[in-house]
């Protein structure tokens, strides 16, 4: 079972790492859209990507408290 957890939050680690640089290339690109022209739809995909990353970040804190309180 311990195993299992630690397998699960270094997968939800690696994809938040993943989503976090995903999500800053985003903010790249949106900045450089409102710089040359605005468009909604960027920002929708923007705020997407940033819910999914705080999914995730609840997702790893769960399972790291999970972890902590079974003293594995």
């Amino acid at each position: 079972m311990a195993d299992d957890l630690r397998r699960q939050l270094r997968e939800v680690e690696q994809a938040l790492m993943a989503l976090d640089g995903v999500i800053a290339v985003r903010r790249e690109y949106v900045a450089l859209r409102e710089r040359v022209g605005w468009c909604e739809r960027d920002l929708a995909g923007l705020e997407a990507l940033v819910d999914a990353a705080e999914k995730l970040r609840s997702q790893r804190d769960g399972l790291e408290t999970r972890i902590a309180c079974r003293g594995v």
